[in-house]
């Protein structure tokens, strides 16, 4: 539905699938890709639960070079 939405848009959109761990594949297909910018969801975690298991987000906020921006 996502990749719908965008085409009648004309927003350019391309879908790739790697394998890892994901903030660093994240930040490497961003590299190889020439991005301008992340856009990223959010589950919406407690600090608590984030703390405990980690998030992506914050990881690939924190060492992008690029600007990010988290939906939640």
């Amino acid at each position: 539905e996502f990749r719908r939405v965008l085409f009648r848009s004309q927003v350019p959109l391309q879908c790739l699938y790697k394998i890892g761990s994901p903030g660093p594949i994240i930040l490497q297909t961003a590299a190889d890709t020439e991005t301008d910018l992340i856009v990223m969801g959010s589950r919406g975690l407690s600090r608590i639960q984030s703390v405990l298991l980690g998030s992506v987000g914050r990881y690939v906020s924190s060492h992008s070079g690029l600007p990010v921006l988290i939906i939640r």
